[in-house]
This record gives C-alpha cells, structure tokens and sequence, in this order.
C-alpha cells in the first residue's frame, strides 16, 4: 500500500481493515528512533516536542506541529459511511525506549468493515528523516496494528 510522509501535505495513509471485536480503540502516531542512541532520540524529542505544560496549562516545548485529520468510514453494502472525523494537532502522550507517541484520539467500533484515511495538514519538513507508523490500539491489553508511514514518500466528532 503506497503511504507517504508526514512531511508532505495530503492522505499520508488510506486503507481498509477488519474490526473482529467490538472495542474502544485509540489512534496514535509513533515516532521511532534507535534503542541507546541518545543524540538521535533528543534530535527526535526536539521535533515533535514534549507534554511539559506551564502554569497557564500552555505547553513549553510544543515542537514541531504535525496537524492531522483522521477520518473512519464504516464500509457496507449501500457506499461508505463516516463514522469518525477528528483534525487534531496531537502532543506528545507517551514514550518508550525507542519512540514517541503522540494520540490523535479514540472511538468505540463495533465488528465490520472499515476504512481509514490519515491525512496531514502540513509540511513540516523536519519529519522527513522520523521512521513514523499510524497505530490502531485498544485498552487495558494494547494491541497495535502498526501502518509504516514511510519516510522516503458512538464516536466522538
């Protein structure tokens, strides 16, 4: 499937998958960089920023802004159906040993057929050289389906 980077404006990801179960799922963007590369990790964090708000509730580090719209259209017999639409400028909301994430947001699916559609609303071009993946998640036990966006190219509304 032809995915594009971040740090093109456009549909940076757009396919269909199979919900088995019915869940609240999460979406996140996932941004990698090498286990025990500390310089490489800080460059990351510099870019995408980091969730350290001042007194006025303001983030101090926001990053570079990745504005994205996330939409879901349930698939069936008669066309496609939005089921879900966000534009979000997500922040960082959790890290790893080898990543960054940052939540874009969450909706309840039941079984079926669906189409995602990620979309980025800006250039910014510094993402460019960040390994990125879309993750589909559920909670307590996480289990992601991971979309590589490569680098080279009742649901709240």
């Amino acid at each position: 499937m032809p995915i594009s980077s971040l740090s093109h404006e456009g549909v940076v990801a757009d396919f269909d998958i199979r919900i088995t179960s019915y869940n609240i799922y999460d979406f996140k963007l996932y941004f990698e960089y090498p286990k025990e590369d500390r310089v490489e990790r800080e460059r990351v964090q510099n870019i995408i920023g980091d969730a350290s708000r001042d007194k006025n509730n303001n983030l101090t580090t926001p990053g570079i802004l990745t504005p994205v719209k996330l939409t879901i259209y349930k698939k069936q017999a008669q066309g496609e159906q939005i089921v879900y639409q966000k534009t979000e400028n997500p922040y960082l909301t959790s890290a790893g040993s080898n990543y960054y994430a940052k939540t874009i947001g969450h909706c309840d699916l039941k079984r079926g057929k669906y189409r995602f559609v990620l979309e980025s609303l800006a250039q910014p071009q510094e993402y460019a050289s960040i390994p990125t993946k879309f993750h589909i998640g559920t909670e307590p036990k996480t289990i992601f389906i991971p979309i590589n966006i490569d680098r080279s190219k009742s649901c709240p509304q």
